[in-house]
């Protein structure tokens, strides 16, 4: 959607099925192989993003904060999801809203039964 709408898109994941079935859609977004805490810092320096999307990303890392404070320190919003599910590859989960309140300082807008956007201003 973000390609279709003209912006410059980067993508990061660290399974390399996922980067080739991302590739199959399109073929102007930028793909990364790593995990996104530690390839974070270097896409920043080279490319200076001006945004920032996270779908099912920060429940699966421990290091979700860090990922946060570095994108605040460089001015980056981010635009999340987040699930209200426990699975067994999720560090955390949000069953109530002051859950995400408490660990990200931000109101959740629920989206569907089983799921929770935010919005992480600078």
């Amino acid at each position: 959607m973000l390609v279709a709408a003209g912006y410059q898109v980067t993508g990061v994941d660290y399974s390399t099925t996922a980067l080739a079935q991302a590739r199959q859609r399109t073929t102007t977004a930028r793909f990364h192989l790593g995990a996104v805490p530690h390839a974070l810092p270097a896409l920043i320096a080279s490319q200076r993003p001006t945004a920032a999307v996270a779908c099912e990303l920060l429940e699966h890392i421990t290091e979700d904060l860090a990922v946060l404070d570095l994108l605040r320190a460089h001015s980056i919003p981010l635009v999340a999801t987040l699930p209200a599910f426990d699975d067994a590859g999720h560090v955390r989960y949000f069953t109530h809203p002051s859950r995400i309140r408490a660990r990200y300082g931000v109101e959740p807008t629920p989206i569907g039964p089983h799921h929770w956007g935010i919005v992480v201003r600078p």
